[in-house]
């Protein structure tokens, strides 16, 4: 019995056999050998697809096209492009403009060119009674005089005794509002103050003693900008005082007509 050969799978590739190969000089072919196939099972490698090439920056150029054509329209209608060296217009700050408010104001030149001396008169039309009886009904309960920042013991005792009436002036900012304060004093014993000057102004009682009208002291202790304006009213008329600086006094001559 012939010996069998080993058994092969016919679905399985074998390998080639050496290849003759003629020689250009017409010798003998030259044997050769085989090349191993890889398995046509093996592993595959997957390539990536080369990306499309890209559009080289049209729409870059017609934005550009775009741009130039606005900045010369701006040029056009704008008469040139604006000049970056042209210095800013200053800006007034809050101080700088208040200022400007007081100094400009038409009342500020009457302070400035008020007549020295000048005196303002209180009437009959100026008498405050409900102060007046406010204020003895405080004198002889020993309480605090209504409207005084403050009163020597004499005052209190004039006023607990019925010597004394009141008149109303009004103080008031005649420029600017821009707080201003100031103290009103009498050489009768009275303080009213300090308080803020404002337009519609401060009422201040003045206390007249047997009928003898007392010196009147106007002290300004703070100053807004510009100086202490202050301008004092009656049914008489307006009294102005000279535009004053913090810790200046000044006398407000008062009579009683």
């Amino acid at each position: 019995m012939e010996p069998q050969g080993p058994n092969l799978d016919p679905s399985r590739p074998r390998p080639a056999g050496p290849s003759r190969v003629s020689r250009p000089d017409g010798g003998e072919p030259e044997e050769v050998p085989y090349q191993r196939e890889e398995p046509r099972g093996g592993p595959s490698i997957e390539r990536p697809e080369p990306e499309p090439p890209r559009k080289s920056g049209g729409t870059a150029w017609v934005a550009g096209l775009v741009l130039v054509a606005v900045m010369g329209l701006g040029y056009l209608f704008m008469g040139g492009p604006p000049s970056s060296s042209a210095p800013a217009a200053p800006q007034q700050t809050q101080q700088q403009s208040m200022l400007a408010a007081e100094t400009q104001s038409p009342e500020f030149a009457k302070h400035r060119n008020r007549v020295a001396g000048a005196r303002v008169n209180i009437s009959m039309a100026d008498l405050d009674l409900a102060q007046t009886q406010a204020a003895i009904d405080a004198a002889k309960a020993g309480q605090p005089i209504p409207n005084l920042t403050g009163a020597s013991p004499d005052l209190v005792s004039s006023i607990a005794k019925g010597d004394v009436k009141f008149y109303r002036v009004r103080a008031y900012d005649t420029c600017a509002e821009d707080g201003d304060w100031v103290t009103v004093s009498t050489s009768n014993g009275a303080k009213v103050g300090s308080f803020m000057l404002t337009k519609v102004g401060t009422t201040v009682t003045i206390p007249v003693v047997g009928g003898q009208v007392p010196n009147v002291q106007l002290t300004a202790d703070r100053d807004g900008v510009g100086g202490v304006t202050v301008g004092v009213v009656t049914s008489e008329g307006t009294w102005y005082s000279g535009v004053l600086d913090p810790g200046q006094s000044e006398a407000i001559p008062m009579a009683s007509n």
